[in-house]
């Protein structure tokens, strides 16, 4: 179906593995991904889209590990994300990766095992 555009979502305690493409896509603006664990995913961990302008989406405190693609990707649309705190280990391609600006990404953790 078609996705839908909302603000304001709190996505946070959930354990998404094993799927075949990526972990988790977020678009809108506003929201919080937090406490989640993404892992072994056949593409990118968690994907956000953004809106553009908006509140701030926070991605924070989720262990991202062992995806084939890039830990977590912004898009060019992603704009005032807020990525911190996350651990990113064993991701095939980049851990973080932004093709937009007015982003926020510090204090996270990346390795390779």
């Amino acid at each position: 179906g078609k996705p839908y555009r909302c603000e304001g979502v709190v996505v946070t305690g959930n354990h998404v593995f094993d799927t075949g493409s990526s972990g988790m896509h977020i678009s809108g603006s506003g929201h919080t991904v937090q406490g989640n664990l993404v892992k072994n995913c056949r593409s990118t961990g968690i994907i956000y889209s953004g809106l553009g302008e908006g509140p701030p989406t926070s991605i924070t405190h989720n262990s991202v590990s062992g995806n084939l693609g890039k830990g977590i990707h912004l898009s060019s649309e992603a704009m005032h994300a807020i990525i911190a705190y996350n651990i990113l280990s064993g991701n095939k391609e980049d851990k973080i990766s932004a093709n937009s600006k007015k982003n926020i990404i510090r204090d996270n953790i990346s390795f390779n095992f």
